[in-house]
């Protein structure tokens, strides 16, 4: 039975994550009806003469990269909102007496405190940290470190 390239890319793409001739089939006929008359050996087929594993392989390489410019862009955006937040605190303290903060700086102090905290709570949840190198893993855990403090200190946040 003749299968068109969109059927076969949603069996490599199954493929891809699961890596298992079985399992692929398995999981493919659970979650599509043309996929009831898929045989295991077509299926192992398209995987040799396609040459799946090697475009798994490009699409880790590819996967790996996204998530090391996440993080890049993460651990950035962390230094960047931690150097607002020292800002913001410098202004506060140094206010006259008696006087109130604009409410436009305490709302922008505010948010980059929310900001920090939804990083670093994605951060945790994604196991980003766990997936870094050991410099990187390093780096990271300090400026998670330094962005809690700012919490702890400028909002009462604990963790």
């Amino acid at each position: 039975m003749p299968y068109d390239p969109k059927t076969r890319d949603l069996a490599f793409q199954a493929w891809c994550e699961l890596r298992n001739t079985d399992q692929t089939l398995a999981a493919l006929r659970r979650d599509y009806p043309w996929a009831k008359k898929l045989s295991r050996p077509t299926l192992a087929k398209w995987v040799r003469e396609e040459g799946w594993a090697d475009r798994a392989a490009k699409v880790d390489v590819l996967e790996q990269q996204f998530r090391d410019a996440t993080a890049d862009v993460e651990r950035s955006l962390l230094e960047q909102l931690c150097d607002l937040t020292k800002k913001y605190s410098g202004k506060f303290i140094n206010l006259p007496e008696k006087s109130i903060p604009e409410r436009q700086d305490v709302f922008a102090f505010l948010k980059v405190g929310k900001l920090i905290e939804d990083i670093i709570h994605r951060r945790r949840q994604s196991g980003l940290a766990e997936k870094s190198a050991a410099d990187q893993k390093q780096e990271d855990e300090e400026l998670e470190r330094k962005a809690e403090e700012i919490l702890r200190r400028d909002y009462g946040i604990e963790r």
